[in-house]
């Protein structure tokens, strides 16, 4: 934002709020100017966002009746009205609220948008889902299209994220044939924490050593065959992709899991969907990806690949990803592209509300 200097004003001490110099103005005229142009910046805020528009619901901003739109930013003073229709608003200062058919609410400027709160996290990770929701995928991943078998080995959970804890589980899925595999973890610098060989495509991170919290930790898979003689040979051509994840403290989860508790009983009257989007929102915003992931899938890709093929695995996954709302698929798409899970992104298409608001009207965290 730049600010003029008028003639016969005087130049202001630096201000301490916005770290520029302002102007003085000499007049009451000058003042009210100032005052209304900052009214006016405050009312532009967006505060909301509207989400899961179905039927006639419409907005009325400043004597205007616009139609309704997946993704549309909301300001002070804007009225949401769902005539014959539905819609979800996500709040940047209170909890989202689902309007049905005859229902209306206003968009009021309490509360600071910005200020950091549970329910500012939670608009921010709606927000930021359909900010991305035009983001090109590249079609070539390792070796051939947004798909599994090029990669043999794809590491699941925990991918590119904080964790829950210091005993994270890991999952990771299997195109392709292997006797066991061998899971190494290793520190930042490159040294081995824990190496250990399973059978199975899941496991618990050991109790010993123990993994420190605040540390991002890397880990990779190495599929392994045994030959006609028995003797183990290891497929390092079929090696999966190193993947990180950072443990977090018990007092950081115990904060978390408190606020989930507080949006929870906020939401006990909210549809399914608001409630899974809102939770996977929140915990995102703090990092915490893999979480997130599983609160919009039911971890129905990690258990399904563990038990059985990749192909059927993925048609579980996107018949849960079907069931989700725009919002929580939007935001689901975001997380993979966090989390450089191009594949899994890439099955997941923005759908055809998302493409109705312009740029311009979409809200941005």
């Amino acid at each position: 934002m730049e600010w003029i200097l008028c003639r016969g004003a005087q130049r202001a001490p630096k201000n301490a709020r916005f770290g520029r110099m302002l102007c003085a103005p000499t007049t009451c005229a000058a003042t009210l100017v100032c005052l209304l142009l900052l009214a006016s910046l405050a009312h532009a805020a967006p505060l909301a966002i509207l989400t899961d528009v179905r039927g006639e619901v419409s907005i009325v901003r400043g004597g205007q009746t616009l139609p309704g739109k997946t993704g549309a930013a909301l300001s002070a003073g804007d009225a949401v009205r769902a005539a014959a229709g539905s819609a979800t608003i996500y709040f940047a200062n209170r909890a989202p609220q689902t309007l049905q058919a005859g229902q209306q609410v206003k968009i009021a400027a309490d509360g600071k948008a910005g200020a950091p709160s549970l329910w500012h996290s939670v608009y921010s990770g709606v927000a930021a889902g359909f900010a991305r929701r035009d983001e090109n995928i590249g079609a070539t991943v390792r070796g051939g299209g947004p798909k599994f078998a090029s990669v043999l080995v794809a590491l699941l959970s925990p991918v590119n994220s904080r964790t829950l804890g210091n005993r994270p589980l890991f999952f990771w899925a299997l195109d392709g044939a292997a006797s066991d595999f061998e899971v190494t973890v290793r520190d930042p610098q490159g040294n081995v924490v824990w190496q250990v060989v399973t059978t199975e495509k899941q496991m618990e991170c050991p109790a010993q050593p123990a993994l420190q919290a605040g540390v991002r930790y890397s880990w990779d898979v190495l599929p392994r065959q045994r030959d006609a003689n028995g003797a183990v040979v290891p497929l390092d051509e079929k090696k999966s992709l190193t993947r990180w994840f950072e443990v977090t403290s018990s007092a950081e989860v115990k904060e978390m899991l408190s606020q989930m508790a507080r949006l929870n009983a906020e939401l006990k009257d909210a549809p399914e969907s608001v409630r899974r989007t809102a939770q996977a929102a929140a915990t995102a915003e703090s990092g915490f990806h893999d979480a997130a992931i599983a609160d919009l899938t039911d971890r129905t890709l990690e258990i399904e690949a563990a038990r059985g093929t990749v192909q059927d695995a993925l048609a579980k996954h996107d018949a849960v990803v079907a069931a989700l709302d725009e919002a929580g698929r939007l935001l689901l798409r975001r997380l993979y592209l966090d989390t450089r899970q191009i594949p899994l992104a890439a099955r997941i298409a923005p759908g055809a509300e998302s493409k109705e608001p312009a740029a311009s009207e979409v809200a941005t965290p």
